[in-house]
């Protein structure tokens, strides 16, 4: 019993490893009267100079039924957006993007650091 245990165990974390991804992601909190905004990726996961992608996602739900069961399924799609610049990282846990382009940036939105 306690072999299957373990087994499920190990097998549960390297299910959750294949979820993990291998970028920074953050969202933006707060725009500015310039258009650059405030976003939720700080030190350690992003230095001035880096790009990053902006995305908006969309979400549905649906409802799914059979005879016995109905339930609704949420179902959300990423779409991007543009490409931004970190301009300041402020701290630990904030930093400032300004726009690359015409993007315009509003708060909600999710931006990811580009891979090197």
């Amino acid at each position: 019993m306690k072999n299957i245990w373990s087994i499920g165990l190990v097998t549960t974390f390297v299910l959750l490893q294949g979820c993990a991804h291998n970028h920074s992601s953050g969202s933006v909190l707060l725009t500015d009267h310039d258009g650059g905004a405030h976003v939720c990726l700080g030190e350690g996961e992003v230095s001035v100079g880096d790009a990053v992608d902006v995305f908006n996602v969309n979400c549905e739900q649906k409802m799914q039924s059979t005879v016995r069961t109905a339930r609704v399924k949420t179902v959300c799609k990423k779409t991007k957006l543009g490409d931004a610049k970190v301009v300041e990282v402020t701290d630990d846990h904030f930093s400032r993007i300004e726009p690359t382009g015409a993007l315009q940036l509003k708060a909600g939105q999710i931006v990811e650091r580009k891979a090197n």
